[in-house]
């Protein structure tokens, strides 16, 4: 389309949007919102994947997806609010084609009149604290999303009364001291409530049109967005991009400072206290007083995080999993995050086999897709995955290595280049993905350098965090029988791609038709425009990819996964690409599980892990917790017991059993001669978690801690049991072929 053609096209999309209307008018909304409103609009339509028209269909989800992105938790609309609003099921597809924010801003002022009606209503109630009965063994469901609306104010008002008591007890139990000032807890609590409805008060039109906007993309799927001009300058933060001194990727959820990603050889990773989904409620630079940031603007937030390298800066986290407010404190020195901590390393493990003999394999640590590009992004040296994948191979090769394990267990993603160029270094040649849009134009990429670096055993280790392009590698190495997957039920199974659009230069081109003044800063459209298929013709879109064998995992949860979001796209498959199998693993795929089966029921460490997963399922199943302080410190105790059991169970066991020799080899030590010395666990400095569910013991830090945990271990339990199983068939494969060969060269009477 040419570009005069194109102004054409876009000046039709403002024709009669310049007015506004009185709707929008008595809500306070400038004109500009609705210009942008009814782009964004225009552009989901004939863009998006799903090339869905804005209707009643999609204005009924929009108000279902606006109202729970104002009131996540079904605690301030009433069932009277939502009846009100009903009026607008089937006409914000209406408002939007007409350029109208109106409704948007109507709802958003009775959450305002709701919000401050419970303002009031709590300072009422705190100003008594004592007044709370924390024997009284009440109970309250924390995440009630997908629990019915209060019916009235009324009984709004005692959900509101029970949240409250639940946030009082939430901080009675993070208190060190067994009886707490309550006077402080009330002022804490009041100024929390007090700052989270100044910030929705004060918000902009253009944040609101911009929580609308999101509203209406989410409907399209949960990977599409639109940004405002104040988020499209920290895109690096939005789109997980850039690093805040402590390297971890920070979101809002539910008024809280979450953490989304820890960039691995971030500060947060490597003081192995913070977690993904762990949540910052205080934030204290050096010798300063925490400041509560419950309900503050993430940007506040990042901004307090944020600071020079080598300054300190001290968080205080509730864990994902805690249910009775138990805190800590994690003190990190902020430190330039830089790409050479986030390339690919390996370990080096050498244990005796069931032969009796010492046997050296590898596993190696992948945690992103990185390619040169990202050189300026994160201050690395601009080399590439698959370069250092390719370098660690031919180390480990001449090493004596007789296999692999890669490790994909916390990848979630990157450049599809890269996942495509290190596939090819397990494979001869070869499709690998397949691209679909939404006419359903394919591309297929594939590996075309017909060379193998590494032909040997492979084991991929997957989670539920093993994401897009991590997927496609793990997928297409299934496909191709050259590894056998183990780990999660399943992957992520986000198998989509998004484009960014920015409005500014669509909206400038269509200006040469008006003398009107457009918005100088209308911000930026994410959207979903293609699938990800498998060389098989399997989507990795919400199925993700299934392992060979299955490990009990307390990741392996649907909640962690593509399904538990809002409106994914299906699951659905494409025709194959013409591709040849370099092995079929059918075969020995049962042996492998059956020995790993029998391993993993007997492992202790599992067996921790199974009894972790059950109180997991538990907690889920509950929803409600209860408001009765003993209760709640009776749990923790239990916890508490538990933990100093399991450290004393593996004391143990680690004096009776010899253990294996680990040696860490990073990309640094690459070029030295021979293999760094083994690393020595310091079990008198391991730390204890904070509870069961807690535990993590993935990585060794500073020689604390284990230097594999379960999972890693019974990989390479696998890949020895691969090794093994490969021997035996070459060996009879040996013996087949010289048969073969004596019965070509024996004279014809010999033969009879």
């Amino acid at each position: 389309m040419s570009g005069y053609r194109a102004a054409i096209v876009m000046a039709a999309l403002f024709v009669g949007t310049w007015g506004g209307t009185e709707a929008r008018a008595q809500a306070g909304a400038p004109g500009k919102e609705d210009d942008v409103a009814r782009l964004t609009a225009r552009l989901l339509e004939k863009n998006h994947f799903l090339q869905q028209n804005i209707d009643d269909e999609v204005s009924r989800r929009l108000l279902v997806r606006y109202t729970d992105t104002l009131d996540y938790f079904h605690i301030l609309f009433t069932q009277e609010d939502m009846a009100e609003f009903e009026r607008f099921a089937t006409t914000l597809d209406d408002a939007l084609n007409a350029g109208d924010t109106g409704p948007a801003f109507q709802i958003y002022a009775r959450m305002l009149q709701r919000e401050g009606e419970r303002l009031e209503y709590v300072r009422q109630l705190l100003a008594s604290p004592e007044q709370f009965d924390f024997e009284k063994d009440e109970r309250f469901a924390p995440d009630r999303h997908k629990l019915p609306r209060p019916k009235d104010l009324a009984e709004a008002k005692e959900l509101w009364r029970l949240r409250l008591k639940f946030d009082v007890l939430q901080e009675k139990l993070g208190e060190k001291k067994k009886k707490p000032d309550l006077k402080q807890v009330a002022d804490l609590l009041v100024r929390r409530y007090e700052r989270s409805y100044r910030y929705d008060k004060e918000r902009s039109p253009g944040e609101i049109t911009a929580t609308f906007l999101t509203s209406l993309a989410h409907v399209y799927d949960p990977h599409s967005d639109y940004m405002s001009s104040e988020e499209l300058e920290n895109f690096a933060i939005n789109m997980q991009l850039k690093l805040f001194g402590i390297g971890a990727v920070l979101s809002s959820e539910d008024g809280y400072c979450t953490i989304k990603k820890l960039i691995p050889g971030g500060p947060a990773e490597r003081s192995k206290q913070v977690r993904n989904n762990d949540r910052i409620v205080r934030v204290g630079q050096g010798d300063g007083e925490p400041v509560d940031v419950v309900e503050m603007n993430l940007n506040k937030v990042v901004e307090m995080i944020r600071g020079p390298k080598g300054t300190e800066v001290r968080l205080t986290i509730l864990p994902e999993d805690s249910s009775d407010g138990e805190r800590k404190e994690v003190t990190l020195i902020r430190d330039e995050i830089k790409l050479e901590d986030q390339r690919a390393s390996a370990k080096v493990i050498e244990f005796p086999g069931e032969d009796g003999m010492a046997h050296r394999v590898a596993l190696i640590d992948l945690p992103s897709f990185y390619s040169p590009m990202d050189v300026g992004e994160n201050g690395g040296a601009g080399e590439s995955t698959t370069a250092d994948v390719a370098r660690l191979l031919g180390k480990l090769q001449s090493e004596g290595v007789e296999g692999v394990v890669l490790d994909l267990r916390r990848n979630g993603g990157g450049s599809l280049e890269e996942a495509i160029n290190l596939t090819g270094l397990f494979i001869p040649e070869g499709p690998v993905v397949q691209v679909c849009d939404a006419r359903g134009r394919r591309t297929t990429h594939a590996d075309e350098d017909g060379e193998v670096t590494y032909p040997g055993p492979l084991v991929v280790l997957i989670s539920r965090f093993s994401a897009s392009a991590a997927e496609i590698l793990a997928g297409a190495l299934q496909d191709y029988g050259r590894a056998i997957l183990v780990g999660d039920s399943a992957t992520h199974g986000k198998g989509t791609v998004q484009s960014l659009i920015e409005l500014g230069p669509l909206m400038r081109r269509a200006i040469q038709f008006w003398t009107r003044p457009l918005p100088s800063q209308p911000g930026a459209l994410k959207l979903t425009v293609q699938k990800f298929y498998r060389a098989s013709g399997s989507s990795t879109q919400l199925n993700g990819v299934h392992p060979d064998i299955v490990l009990p995992s307390i990741t392996d949860f649907a909640e962690f996964g593509e399904a538990a979001l809002e409106n994914p796209l299906p699951w659905d498959e494409i025709s194959p690409a013409p591709y040849s199998p370099v092995a079929s693993t059918g075969a020995i795929v049962p042996v492998l599980r059956a020995k790993s089966d029998a391993r993993v029921g007997a492992d202790p460490e599992f067996e921790y892990i199974r009894n972790d997963i059950a109180k997991r399922k538990k907690r889920l199943e509950e929803k409600s917790v209860s408001l009765s302080e003993s209760v709640q410190r009776k749990e923790r105790d239990e916890i508490d017991r538990e933990l100093k059991e399991r450290k004393k169970q593996r004391a143990a066991r680690s004096a009776e059993a010899g253990r294996e020799v680990v040696r860490l080899l990073p990309m640094t030590k690459i070029d030295a001669p021979g293999l760094p010395e083994p690393e020595v666990r310091n079990e008198a400095e391991e730390e204890t978690p904070t509870s069961a569910i807690d535990e993590d013991p993935d990585e060794m830090a500073d020689g604390k801690g284990p230097l594999l945990d379960p999972a890693a271990r019974e990989s390479l339990y696998v890949l020895r049991d691969l090794i093994g199983l490969r021997a035996v068939a070459q060996h009879k494969e040996s013996i087949a072929a010289a048969a073969r060969q004596a019965e070509g060269t024996m004279p014809p009477a010999q033969q009879r």
